[in-house]
C-alpha cells in the first residue's frame, strides 16, 4: 500500500516479550489489565507495560526514528484488549488505535466496566473482529460490538470508532486483514 501510494508511509514497530519469561506469559501478564487469580498464570500487568511504552519504547522511537506526530497502537486478542485499556485509561498517548479480536471476555467483561477518559486529541479506533469467533467459545463478535458501542458513547467527540466484522474469518486468520484494512483507513493518502 506504501509503494503504490494509497497510504502515507508508515514504521511499523514490534516490541517483544519480556527477557527470561515464555511468549505466553508474557503476553499474558503483559497485555491484562486486571489480576485474576482464576487463571493459572500471572495476570494483571497492563499498567506496568503501558508505563514500559510510554517511558522506553516511545522514547526510543522519537529520538531514533524518522516520525511524525501520528501513532498508532496495534494489539490482537489480549493485546487488543490492552489497547482498549491504553485507550481508556491514557488516549492521547496515540493518535489510533487498532483494535484486533479483542479479548473482551477476560475476567467476566471487565473491560466494559472501566471509566473512560475522554480523548483531548482527534482519534481514530478500528476494531475488528472474525465473523466465526462468535461461535469459537468467547463470544468475541458480541464482544468486539460491545467495546465499539462503549468507546463510541463514552470516548467523546474527537474519537471516531470504526467496527468491522470480518466474513468467515476466525481467531487465527482474522488479523492480517484486521491489520491491512485498519492502515487503509486511518494512514489513506487523498489521492484515492
Amino acid at each position: 500500500m506504501m509503494n503504490s501510494g494509497t497510504i502515507e508511509e508508515v514504521i511499523i514497530v514490534a516490541v517483544g516479550y519480556q527477557k527470561g519469561v515464555s511468549g505466553l506469559n508474557s503476553r499474558i501478564y503483559d497485555y491484562t489489565p486486571f489480576e485474576d487469580k482464576n487463571w493459572q498464570r500471572k495476570t494483571g500487568g497492563a499498567s506496568q507495560y503501558l508505563n514500559y511504552l510510554k517511558h522506553t519504547v516511545l522514547p526510543y522511537i522519537e529520538a531514533d526514528f524518522r516520525i511524525t506526530q501520528k501513532s498508532t497502537l496495534v494489539g490482537n486478542s489480549l493485546g487488543g484488549l490492552f489497547a482498549a485499556h491504553t485507550l481508556f485509561t491514557e488516549p492521547s498517548l496515540f493518535s489510533n488505535y487498532i483494535i484486533g479480536s479483542p479479548s473482551v471476555w477476560f475476567k467476566e467483561n471487565s473491560i466494559l466496566a472501566m471509566a473512560i477518559k475522554p480523548a483531548a486529541n482527534t482519534t481514530k479506533v478500528y476494531i475488528a473482529v472474525g465473523e466465526l469467533e462468535e461461535s469459537e467459545g468467547e463470544k468475541m463478535v458480541s464482544g468486539a460490538r460491545q467495546l465499539a458501542a462503549k468507546i463510541t458513547k463514552q470516548s467523546g467527540a474527537l474519537v471516531t470508532t470504526n467496527l468491522f466484522v470480518i466474513p468467515q474469518a476466525r481467531h487465527a486468520t482474522a488479523f492480517p486483514t484486521t491489520i491491512t484494512q485498519a492502515l487503509d483507513w486511518i494512514y489513506q493518502t487523498n489521492s484515492n
